[in-house]
């Protein structure tokens, strides 16, 4: 059970549509103008989440889809009395000019709330970590690796060691590596080199 305590009357409850739902439906308080800077949807309502449980918020399907608006992941902790809010952005689509911005009407469903079970750890300082496969491999390490080398295919199985077909022939260790590395410095947004002319 979540107890939830409406902080004004236009207020409105969180919902599920169906009865099966994962989440429940969050609705604004107020008109409130959403534009390309993050902004505050107020939903005028505060609730009681059990102790051991957090509330996320996260976007609904149609909220890219059909709204163009970039809907902020939050998480409501167990221990917080005050007012829910829902942080909102317009993404406005490339080389558009003359699409307007946003307004989110009072009452409209503009977020969706999970409840979920958080496990409780304590922190331990220690000078050694396990070894792992990844190890120290972040921030989109793997995307460009697994995108080359497609390991599962019976193709790439075939060739010698460090040898990956591409669109543009065979690549070599030294060809991989010297697009990896500059995937690395431009990351995932840069696509010239591995979408056309490293694509398997």
């Amino acid at each position: 059970m979540i107890l939830v305590k409406k902080l004004h009357e236009d207020a409105k409850i969180p919902a599920q549509s169906h009865i099966d739902d994962a989440c429940f439906d969050l609705f604004a308080l107020e008109d409130t103008n959403i534009g390309m800077s993050t902004t505050k949807v107020r939903l005028g309502i505060a609730m009681e989440i059990p102790q051991g449980y957090e509330g996320v918020v996260r976007p609904r399907s149609s909220s890219f889809a059909k709204k163009n608006l970039n809907i902020h992941l939050g998480t409501i902790d167990s221990g917080y009395r005050g007012e829910l809010m829902v942080l909102v952005s317009y993404i406005k689509p490339p080389f558009s000019i003359d699409i307007p911005l946003y307004t989110v009407k009072k009452g409209e469903s503009i977020a969706q709330i999970a409840f979920r079970k958080v496990p409780r750890f304590v922190m331990v300082e220690t000078d050694k970590l396990s070894d792992s496969s990844r190890g120290e491999g972040g921030f989109g390490s793997t995307d460009f690796i697994d995108f080359i080398k497609r390991g599962d295919s019976p193709e790439v199985a075939k060739l010698p060691e460090h040898e990956y077909p591409t669109t543009m022939g065979t690549a070599t260790g030294s060809d991989i590596d010297q697009c990896v590395n500059c995937y690395q410095r431009r990351g995932f947004g840069s696509p010239h080199c591995f979408a056309s002319r490293w694509s398997l």
